[in-house]
């Protein structure tokens, strides 16, 4: 009764070194998917880190701005330029409709952030567009 059967501690160890190789395989899993999760991370991260620096730099967007505003059907028409605490505001007066729309849409494909945008209406052909752009 003292003496235990060797297929007792055969089964035992058989056991553990399944239950073993079923607890590694899953650790395994969890580490890949944590893995594929960093990696995704990373991406986001690299991904916004280059939208920052395309869209939080002063000095590009004031060059964009500058490089439309330049144009020489608005070069003319610009009467306001001007820099206050990290805003640029920009006023272009006596637009006809067809100037508006034009540089509405070159302004708006540029990388820039836009604080307001005015459109006043001065007479039945012409209007002023009043622009404030975050630096």
């Amino acid at each position: 009764m003292n003496k235990i059967n060797p297929l007792y501690i055969f089964a035992f160890f058989t056991l553990m070194a399944v239950f073993m190789i079923y607890e590694s395989h899953r650790m395994e899993q969890k580490i890949s998917a944590r893995a594929q999760a960093n990696a995704a991370t990373q991406m986001l991260g690299e991904k916004v880190a280059s939208l920052k620096s395309r869209w939080k730099d002063p000095g590009s967007a004031r060059k964009k701005i500058d490089k439309v505003l330049g144009l020489g059907m608005f070069a003319s028409k610009v009467k306001v330029r001007e820099r206050k605490h990290g805003v640029y505001k920009v006023v272009v007066s006596e637009l006809k409709a067809r100037e508006v729309d034009t540089l509405v849409t070159k302004m708006l494909n540029e990388t820039l952030t836009v604080k307001t945008l005015k459109i006043i209406r001065n007479a039945d052909k012409n209007a002023t567009v009043a622009w404030e752009f975050a630096l």
